[in-house]
């Protein structure tokens, strides 16, 4: 579908948005990133042009490269590229298989599926640099332990965590590919590893190694929420810098709560 339109890889965020304005058709949009038409678009943004969520225990999104990146965002909805309400959400790639997008954002989980239907047919990339300057980001996630530090039993509670997240490697093996697949928190499981070796799978891995980027510690259900807020005013047509501001003045002080 890009051959056909004549497009290359996006490098940039203003070649992505010509890109997903130009696949945008009668029947279908060029991107979907979720329901809402938002997904993670807005730290996908802030990143992208070197900004960040948290800066030293400062909720930092308010920044100027964030206000500039996060504005952009507006191109893609009033350009009414992206695809929205589809049958399933961002976490399924259906959208993708049954050719109703050309583009999608998703997860490496959904990667047997897309070999399942679609063969080598599919290639994947970093979210673009929002313009020289900034970098191609991918998102890294993950599922962490926690031993509460009031309990009882806090040398127990460790060697369990370290019992299961650290010294089970083949159960981190058989998470990383059994279930979709998933980056191994320990290199020499993702070494052995076969789904994730060669194609796509591989570069995905390569992708999140050298330009992957993790949410802050401090960054917890409530801060996303003021951020995930401020992004839909903003996206909405609002005055990015004010949003933002205002977000990250209520998001400091959750911040601080959790540093206290």
């Amino acid at each position: 579908m890009l051959a056909k339109a004549g497009i290359a890889t996006p490098r940039s965020f203003d070649a992505l948005a010509a890109a997903v304005r130009a696949l945008t058709t009668r029947s279908t949009k060029g991107l979907f990133v979720g329901n809402d038409g938002i997904g993670d678009l807005p730290a996908l943004a802030v990143f992208s042009h070197g900004g960040a969520l948290v800066t030293d225990g400062r909720a930092d999104f308010d920044s100027p490269q964030a206000v500039e990146a996060m504005s952009a965002l507006k191109r893609l909805r009033e350009d009414q590229s992206l695809l929205l309400g589809f049958t399933t959400d961002g976490w399924d790639p259906s959208a993708f298989t049954q050719g109703v997008v050309p583009m999608r954002w998703c997860g490496l989980w959904a990667m047997p599926a897309l070999r399942t239907a679609l063969g080598d047919d599919f290639g994947v990339l970093p979210w673009p640099a929002f313009r020289p300057g900034g970098g191609p980001v991918v998102r890294v996630g993950g599922w962490t332990s926690c031993v509460d530090a009031r309990s009882r039993n806090v040398a127990a509670a460790k060697t369990f965590v370290r019992w299961l997240r650290v010294e089970r490697t083949e159960l981190q093996k058989d998470w990383s590919e059994s279930y979709g697949f998933h980056v191994p928190p320990r290199l020499s499981v993702a070494a052995r590893s076969e789904g994730l070796r060669g194609g796509t799978a591989q570069e995905a891995v390569d992708l999140a190694a050298t330009c992957g980027r993790y949410g802050p510690a401090l960054w917890n259900s409530t801060v996303n929420t003021l951020f995930a807020a401020a992004a839909v005013k903003v996206v909405g047509g609002g005055d990015a810098a004010q949003i933002l501001a205002d977000a990250a003045r209520q998001a400091q002080a959750e911040i601080d709560r959790q540093r206290a």
